[in-house]
């Protein structure tokens, strides 16, 4: 009867040490807007072509938008990895919903396009819009949890 309480107790501690420890995260939502314009802020026509996509990593449930209109909702949600108490939002481990841009330049020459994400109440989250060039006819995938920072 003793062996084979010690044989449990053992393979219990056995089991407990191998298992992994859950990293530390704290949840990220967050609510608002983005805007895309040209280089210094200039305003977009016909120059880009796209859509926006919110859904969960798996595209099972999805709600997309045509750019233009260049101002458009976006929605992010998951975990955050949690570094000594702060919340460090550009290291999403978990994404339950993240919205998707799929970009299109269709002129013939490079685009520089500047991204503005504000939240809900209107208030930058980057200190400065995200600035990319798309080449000719290029299409270009940016996922906006990538922009938080």
């Amino acid at each position: 009867m003793r062996t084979k309480s010690l044989a449990f107790l053992f393979s219990l501690l056995m089991l407990t040490a191998l298992l992994p420890v859950g990293a530390s995260a704290s949840p990220l939502t967050v609510v608002g807007s983005l805007t895309i314009t040209g280089a210094g802020g200039a305003a977009l026509t016909t120059q880009l072509v796209g859509i926006a996509m919110i859904a969960n990593p798996g595209f099972e449930k999805n709600s997309t938008i045509q750019i233009p209109p260049f101002t458009l909702p976006v929605f992010v949600d998951g975990e955050a990895e949690d570094e000594e108490g702060s919340t460090s939002k550009s290291k999403l481990l978990k994404k339950n919903f993240d919205t998707t841009l799929a970009l299109t330049n269709t002129t013939g020459a490079s685009l520089v396009i500047e991204l503005t994400l504000r939240d809900a109440t209107g208030a930058l989250l980057t200190p400065t819009p995200v600035s990319m060039t798309l080449l000719s006819h290029a299409t270009e995938v940016i996922f906006v949890s990538d922009l938080l920072p």
